[in-house]
């Protein structure tokens, strides 16, 4: 009766290891997030008539081929403005691959509105073939200056930067990353 006790006592520091990876593990990469649950649950500001303009340097790795994400990015805020005027809210949003979603956070990492916007990487390229029939592809340039236009809201201070993947049944948001925009006052 003895010999399973000390044997559960000699497993605690591996089992406590194993749960302290875990939890770091689980810490650093975040869940991923449904953008209906985000759409419905994170409503945009439509009454504020102060709008931010955020214009913001993105730079990724080399992709190992086209439409594949790039293994880092990195978001540099260059400047940002403000203007008066308020942004629309998207009563019905139609998101796809081809767009990027913008969180914005405040300290805390609660979420206090979003913005789908076009993704700057995408470049559509057209060109005929030896046979005369146009052929299309995607090209992704690596280094863009991307432009985010957010309602000036108390207490923004980062944006979280998410890729749309489509699962068959709805739009999940892959992270790419964040960036601090602090009151910008």
């Amino acid at each position: 009766m003895l010999q399973p006790i000390l044997t559960f006592r000699r497993s605690l520091p591996v089992i406590a290891a194993t749960l302290v990876v875990t939890a770091c593990a689980s810490a650093q990469t975040p869940a991923p997030r449904s953008f209906g649950t985000l759409a419905s649950s994170v409503l945009q500001d439509p009454g504020n008539s102060e709008t931010r303009e955020l214009r913001i340097r993105w730079t990724t790795a080399q992709t190992a081929a086209p439409g594949t994400r790039a293994a880092a990015s990195s978001f540099k805020l260059v400047a940002q403005a403000r203007m008066s005027g308020a942004l629309r809210r998207e009563r019905q949003p139609e998101l796809s691959v081809n767009d990027l979603v913008v969180v914005v956070q405040d300290s805390s990492g609660r979420d206090i509105d979003w913005r789908s916007v076009p993704n700057p990487r995408l470049v559509r390229a057209e060109t005929p073939g030896r046979d005369g029939l146009l052929s299309g592809r995607v090209l992704e340039r690596d280094d863009v200056e991307l432009f985010v236009y957010i309602p000036d809201l108390p207490g923004a201070d980062r944006l979280q930067i998410f890729s749309p993947v489509w699962t068959g049944k709805e739009y999940n948001l892959d992270p790419l990353g964040q960036i601090a925009i602090g009151s910008g006052r």
